[in-house]
């Protein structure tokens, strides 16, 4: 018994010894691509939206009160510069101005006198003749204004937008009767944060998409708010160039633009092991380890990522394999 058990032990002991003496398993070594941090300049994507509308739109007025004697176009009515819109019953002009011709005439005839009684009579008498001549003037060019003004006709060739008064209507002045837009251009006002606005410097190229249109039209930054509105945005203005195809003001238009390149450094959408809004983390090939840096993202473009803050151009990081990596893992470049 005693020996049976003693080589029992010696057995048991030997095998002990042995799984002590062995090393334990080298880490497995995971296959993985990189790809190398550049340095370059990148434009900053833009995207925002509005409404076209004409680079010229007026709201056509009388500028004195009246009633609207002929109502001459409707609302989508293209129409040809000069041509009539509609027309304020002028009787009333027409006696102003006969009114004001008559006193006019007479002031004339006054300091005609005046003049040449010479010396027999006062200077204040010539002084007041001479008065009454230019105040009758005044009256009768502002008769004539009226009367001239008496109709309100295209500004340019364009589309009449919109009409707000009907036939033998009592309107004031400066009520808007016809709102015209004309044919010169078409433009998109845009309301835009402050660190997209301050991207978009006159000039800047831009992609505009109308509903409605397949093919995107070109158009340029033509303006920028000096400040900041109400609600905090920028209003930018994108002109478009000519075209050959009817537009028509109000259209919904999505507007891409491309800020000027600046320099940050690029790693493809791959390399993101995560990404919470702007921070996020890459795998840097360290000897033959990884280490999972955070980064900062500036914005994303169609083929790879700016950072704000990662590591320096040159840098090897992890674009195959991602998933399969955590931070100090061994790895194998393929």
């Amino acid at each position: 018994m005693s020996i049976r058990f003693t080589t029992t032990l010696l057995l048991l002991t030997g095998c002990a010894t042995a799984d002590a003496l062995q090393e334990p398993p080298a880490d497995e070594a995971v296959a993985v691509g990189v790809a190398t941090v550049e340095a370059r300049p990148v434009g900053r994507p833009i995207h925002a939206s509005g409404r076209l509308r004409a680079a010229t739109e007026t709201r056509l007025s009388f500028p004195f009160g009246g009633v609207v004697a002929d109502l001459a176009v409707v609302r989508g009515e293209r129409v040809r510069a000069g041509q009539v819109l509609a027309v304020l019953d002028a009787a009333p002009a027409r006696a102003q101005l006969a009114a004001a011709t008559s006193a006019a005439e007479k002031a004339q005839r006054d300091a005609t006198r005046v003049d040449a009684l010479g010396n027999a009579v006062s200077t204040a008498q010539q002084q007041d003749a001479g008065t009454g001549l230019a105040v009758a003037r005044a009256n009768l060019d502002a008769a004539r204004f009226q009367a001239r003004r008496s109709v309100v006709v295209a500004p340019s060739d364009g589309v009449v937008l919109d009409v707000f008064v009907e036939d033998d209507q009592t309107v004031g002045a400066g009520q808007v009767v016809v709102s015209f837009a004309g044919s010169e251009g078409y433009e998109v006002e845009l309301v835009m944060s402050a660190d997209d606005a301050l991207l978009a410097d006159p000039g800047t190229p831009a992609s505009v998409t109308l509903r409605g249109f397949a093919t995107p039209l070109a158009g340029r930054v033509a303006e920028r708010a000096g400040g900041a509105g109400a609600l905090g945005g920028f209003t930018v203005i994108v002109a478009l160039e000519p075209v050959d195809v009817t537009l028509a003001p109000g259209l919904v238009a999505a507007v891409d633009l491309q800020a000027a390149p600046q320099v940050y450094p690029t790693v493809p959408f791959l390399a993101l092991a995560e990404a919470d809004g702007s921070d996020a983390a890459v795998y840097v090939l360290d000897g033959d380890r990884v280490r999972r840096t955070p980064v900062s993202i500036a914005f994303l473009t169609n083929q790879e990522v700016a950072l704000a803050v990662g590591p320096p151009a040159g840098t090897r990081v992890v674009v195959d394999g991602v998933p399969f990596v955590g931070d100090g893992d061994l790895v194998v470049v393929r």
